[in-house]
């Protein structure tokens, strides 16, 4: 499992309370929480092993230029699970937010 925090900074914490499930905890800082609709967190999950290397994230330069809240920005996203690399396209503002191709 990997997550890549797309807005604000967050500290993820795997926890296991006795006798339960694991479960996530995500701390966000106050300051990232003041003021904002959300707090994007993209979640990759492998069944068939780890990831072999982590995310790169960059600016989605093709996304339209209008104004954008932090949690509004537009990404793309490699990310190399075992033989597959995904690209992914995020922008919270598409008709179509998350679109990705495997090669």
């Amino acid at each position: 499992v990997q997550a890549v925090p797309l807005a604000g900074e967050v500290e993820m914490i795997l926890r296991q309370p006795e006798g339960g499930p694991l479960d996530w905890e995500l701390c966000y800082a106050r300051s990232d929480l003041a003021g904002r609709r959300a707090l994007v967190t993209l979640w990759g999950i492998c069944l068939e092993g780890p990831a072999t290397a982590p995310p790169v994230l960059e600016p989605d330069p093709e996304a339209p230029v209008v104004p954008r809240d932090p949690e509004e920005r537009a990404w793309r996203v490699r990310w190399q699970w075992l033989a597959t690399e995904w690209h992914l396209r995020v922008d919270p503002l598409a008709a179509e937010p998350l679109s990705w191709t495997e090669e």
